[in-house]
């Protein structure tokens, strides 16, 4: 477990934006769309992302330097225009390796879940489909994943999620599964 005084503080800076499915505003859901990250290291600090953040709404993230670090790179792929989906995000968040493959396939001894404790990995499972998004980093009922293909980062409500891929999933049993 990380102690206060081992964590570092990363403020995300967001804009409200609408994930849909392949355009289609019929299946779609709002969240919060991460557009820059702050982290002050004691000397010079990091900040990656839009510069002028004034106006930005803002959410202050805690957590391990290790994992702090990893939420700093995987930002910087994004905006390089690397293929970041939700699998690659969540490994990587999380410390496996790299890949745009899901974290897992076999789900069913997995808990379902509601909320993801801080820092857990989720994933979205479908019966008889598989995994079709995974989320990165839990927050409680909110949590920060990749919303597309896109490297889209963001905060969205778990629930929101869910039920957004009952909709393209109706006749499955889809549930929020907690990984680690």
């Amino acid at each position: 477990m990380t102690t206060p005084a081992e964590r570092v503080n990363i403020v995300a800076f967001t804009k409200t934006d609408e994930f849909s499915a392949l355009g289609d505003k019929s299946k779609s859901f709002p969240y919060q769309r991460v557009v820059a990250l702050w982290h002050n290291d004691g000397f010079f600090g990091q900040h990656i992302g839009e510069r002028n953040t004034r106006g930005r709404d803002e959410r202050v993230l805690s957590m391990s330097p290790k994992v702090g670090s990893r939420l700093m790179a995987s930002f910087s792929a994004i905006l390089e225009g690397q293929e970041v989906n939700c699998h690659r995000f969540a490994r990587e968040i999380t410390g496996m390796p790299s890949s745009t493959t899901e974290p897992v396939l076999a789900f069913d001894d997995l808990p379902i879940v509601g909320e993801l404790p801080e820092g857990s990995l989720g994933i979205i499972g479908v019966e008889g489909y598989g995994v079709p998004h995974s989320i990165g980093y839990g927050l409680g009922e909110v949590s920060l994943q990749v919303m597309s293909s896109n490297g889209e980062l963001g905060f969205a409500h778990n629930n929101t999620v869910v039920d957004f891929y009952r909709q393209l999933y109706p006749s499955h049993t889809v549930d929020l599964r907690q990984v680690q």
